[in-house]
């Protein structure tokens, strides 16, 4: 759109350097994510034509999603037996929890340290258009009860450490219909590892996740008065990704040691733009 602004009105100036070419037109069609140019020259009475076609596909996390374990331009796999290079944590996670019933809008909370199962949840969550919601870890149990609840998270993941002071708290989680333990095993909770290995990575994608689309809600310490829920979109996180892209220039080689918690502003969107790069996450 602002491409298309900035263009309307302006007037383009077409010409050849070669002294036989009498003439030379063009034109300039700007959409709202995609543009086209076209070019005729005409020489000895004769014309010829050329152009070419410009998209830009929505700036989603998805796009990241692809690069990573798909084939490039494949796409997010659909309903059917995948290649083996589909068989990833993140297609069986999404599976999982698509059979429990998360989906498009649905808030999915996660207490947990940086360790593989979080890594994976910034993943299998948002290929189902559903939304993250990082809480840290540190809090107290009445925070984690607000966080969740006011956020209206239908599923909570949990490490091994606050399943129980997370069962302290169940009568108060209104919204919640499943409690998933990352590590460690409690009566009441589902196991991670058990969900991955009983699910084929095989899930229907949404038909659509729209750049604005809700990714996480990254909520505030409450220094003050109550944690305060920050609504990232797709495109927030994927232009903060070609940022840090841009600025660091992380290579396939690097490896990347996480020690900023994965839960504060998702970790500066690293846990994508190391992804992004085809670098390594080491957690």
């Amino acid at each position: 759109d602002a491409l298309g602004n900035a263009m309307s009105g302006v007037e383009f100036t077409w010409s050849s350097s070669d002294p036989s070419i009498a003439s030379v037109s063009g034109g300039v069609t700007v959409g709202k994510r995609s543009g086209a140019v076209t070019i005729t020259a005409t020489a000895d009475g004769k014309s010829a034509s050329a152009g070419f076609f410009v998209s830009q596909p929505p700036a989603t996390l998805v796009v990241v999603i692809d690069s990573a374990v798909t084939t490039p331009g494949s796409g997010p796999p659909a309903p059917a037996t995948p290649p083996a290079k589909h068989d990833h944590p993140i297609h069986r996670g999404a599976a999982a929890m698509q059979r429990l019933g998360i989906g498009r809008g649905d808030r999915g909370a996660a207490i947990a340290p940086n360790i593989r199962p979080q890594l994976e949840a910034f993943y299998a969550v948002t290929q189902l258009c559903a939304v993250l919601v990082p809480i840290n870890y540190r809090l107290t149990a009445d925070d984690f009860a607000y966080i969740i609840d006011h956020s209206g998270a239908k599923v909570v993941c949990a490490d091994a450490d606050y399943l129980a002071t997370v069962d302290s708290i169940r009568p108060r989680l209104t919204t919640v219909e499943h409690f998933i333990a990352l590590r460690g095993t409690r009566d009441g909770w589902l196991d991670y590892e058990e969900m991955l290995q009983a699910h084929e990575p095989i899930f229907r994608p949404p038909s659509e996740i729209n750049e604005q689309d809700l990714l996480t809600i990254n909520y505030t310490s409450g220094t003050t008065a109550r944690p305060k829920g920050v609504m990232i979109t797709h495109r927030n996180a994927w232009i903060n990704v070609v940022g840090t892209l841009i600025h660091l220039t992380l290579r396939p080689g690097d490896r990347y040691l996480w020690t900023l918690p994965m839960f504060h502003a998702n970790g500066w969107s690293y846990v994508w733009a190391v992804t992004a790069a085809g670098a390594t996450h080491v957690c």
